[in-house]
């Protein structure tokens, strides 16, 4: 799934990659995800989808600004 080497500019540096079927589960994990997140937002509905979204867009921006101040 995953392959290292070392690297060639500085060899104290591991350089980790997918391999082939690291990505292919990548890809399959990603689309398994969405369709699951789909379903979850068919079955809730339109009306609540939306307020979720409207809810988790504020989180992010409250949980954000909350950063920003921590660092002040």
């Amino acid at each position: 799934m995953i392959s290292r080497e070392i690297s060639r500019e500085d060899r104290r540096k591991i350089l980790v990659f997918l391999t082939d079927k690291g990505r292919k589960e990548t890809k399959e994990r990603r689309t398994r995800t969405i369709t699951r997140i789909s379903n979850v937002f068919e079955a809730m509905g339109e009306e609540r989808t939306q307020h979720f979204i409207e809810a988790w867009a504020l989180f992010i921006q409250t949980s954000m600004s909350i950063l920003e101040q921590e660092k002040e």
